[in-house]
């Protein structure tokens, strides 16, 4: 992360992201809230994401954010929340910017997110299967 320019941290809920933009010593370049669509990010975020590290807080709608900025070969980290709630006080406002701080600082919790290959092979379990081996009915 030493190449990074920026720290961008993404607060991600289910209808909005606020994001902040942070330089290598730590100012606000940039804050906002925007949808959370990746168009809308990416065109907020353009001039600085060639040169960065995301850092987003993992939530229910997380995830395609995460995978459009990964197929574009952007660094990106998910935050654990566990740990991230025994870091920090929870507060809408300034989560993004301290997402970014933690980026900087090199004490982002990161959380293990399995790759594409392994979520497209896992097949979701759909029934019970009991002890003399019948199956449910669902």
């Amino acid at each position: 992360m030493k190449n990074k320019k920026y720290y961008i941290g993404l607060d991600v809920h289910k209808e909005k992201t606020t994001y902040a933009v942070r330089d290598k010593l730590g100012n606000i370049l940039l804050e906002g809230e925007t949808a959370t669509l990746y168009t809308e990010l990416y065109e907020r975020l353009k001039p600085y994401l060639n040169s960065s590290m995301i850092g987003l807080e993992a939530c229910t709608s997380y995830y395609t954010l995460y995978q459009n900025f990964l197929k574009n070969n952007y660094s990106i980290k998910v935050a654990n929340t566990i740990q991230l709630r025994q870091l920090i006080a929870k507060n809408d406002k300034l989560d993004a910017k301290r997402l970014a701080e933690m980026l900087r600082l090199g004490t982002f919790p990161c959380s293990y997110i399995p790759d594409k290959n392994y979520t497209a092979s896992a097949k979701p379990y759909t029934g019970k299967t009991f002890i003399d081996g019948r199956k449910s009915t669902m």
